[in-house]
């Protein structure tokens, strides 16, 4: 009987005691291995850790940047990023990610998400359309949105037109799912496009 194959899994977490919890039920898998545990995403290097299969990640430890960042560098090798979700998170936040490894899921139910992310990256190779991702100029509006400034103020600090801006909005709306502006404002804080000290 052959050995079944065994996926690597890279945590990034800076929790200990989480990512212990994780290598500990992995450990009990005949399909998953601990590969390794960073604190946080700067630590991430494509070269070290280029052998990883799925990425479980603590969202707030990474910035929309860095998770943008991160998913361009496994997206090439159809690497799934699932959250590693250590408390209430917002439902855009989920459609960052591949998937939602919760700490009050099951052992049985925790591996049959890494299992599911693995089987949808190897059914669909291509990696997930950039354009779900906010580009520079709608971060931009975003902020500015999350800081109160109306269409007008925004048109006029960026050099755009209001219809420009407004397009903007929806296309923001559509892609996030989010529809309020007080939604949007939660959605900035939360990765870390605006600094909630500032305010």
């Amino acid at each position: 009987m052959s050995n079944p194959v065994r996926y690597n899994v890279l945590v990034i977490t800076p929790s200990d005691i989480v990512a212990a919890g994780v290598a500990e039920i992995l450990s009990r898998s005949r399909e998953f291995v601990h590969y390794a545990t960073l604190p946080d995403v700067s630590y991430y290097s494509e070269s070290k850790f280029s052998s990883c299969d799925v990425v479980l990640v603590d969202p707030s430890v990474a910035s929309y940047d860095q998770r943008a960042e991160l998913r361009r560098v496994l997206s090439g090798r159809g690497v799934p990023v699932l959250a590693l979700q250590t408390s209430a998170m917002d439902a855009s936040l989920v459609r960052a990610f591949d998937g939602v490894v919760s700490l009050y899921d099951s052992m049985d139910s925790i591996l049959a998400r890494l299992s599911s992310a693995i089987e949808q990256s190897s059914a669909s190779p291509s990696p997930r359309n950039e354009s779900e991702e906010l580009s520079a100029r709608e971060r931009d509006i975003l902020t500015a949105v999350a800081k109160g400034k109306t269409n007008k103020e925004i048109a006029d600090e960026l050099n755009i037109s209001i219809h420009t801006v407004i397009t903007h909005r929806k296309n923001i709306s559509h892609k996030l799912g989010i529809n309020s502006i007080s939604g949007l404002t939660v959605y900035a804080i939360l990765n870390r496009l605006i600094d909630v000290n500032e305010y």
